[in-house]
């Protein structure tokens, strides 16, 4: 973690946030953020374990509730990208998926969090102008 920090540091993409977190720029532009993890909670006693309040009602309309997302990454240099994030953040690939024997992507995990890369076919060119989430 340290030699994680130290490169990001080096390399200028590292600014701390008020809140604490970390914001750093990945080797293709996209944003990455680390958090630190809250506080666990004591332990309740039985008694309030068994006395657990049930949540309050839902809005309307219903909000979207989600225990677990998983993005996908599309690259221009797959294996560049896995490069950078097996060894530089420390995932470890997970399935793969293969094309007449060219990779064409794979998961990525880290601890609970799972993302997936795959190669950019260009279908709609090389030089087109990619959209970026904000518009």
């Amino acid at each position: 973690m340290i030699g994680l920090l130290r490169w990001l540091q080096g390399n200028g993409n590292l600014a701390r946030r008020a809140d604490g977190s970390l914001r750093f720029r990945d080797p293709y532009g996209a944003y990455l953020m680390a958090t630190k993890k809250a506080a666990k909670k004591r332990p309740r006693s039985k008694a309030a374990t068994k006395a657990k309040t049930r949540p309050g009602a839902r809005r309307q309309p219903e909000t979207l509730r989600l225990r677990d997302i998983s993005p996908t990454f599309t690259a221009t240099d797959l294996q560049r990208s896995i490069a950078f994030y097996r060894d530089v953040l420390g995932f470890v690939v997970g399935e793969e998926w293969r094309e007449n024997g060219a990779l064409e992507g794979c998961e990525m995990r880290a601890g609970s969090v799972t993302f997936y890369l795959t190669q950019d076919d260009f279908a709609k060119g090389r030089d087109r102008k990619k959209e970026s989430a904000r518009g």
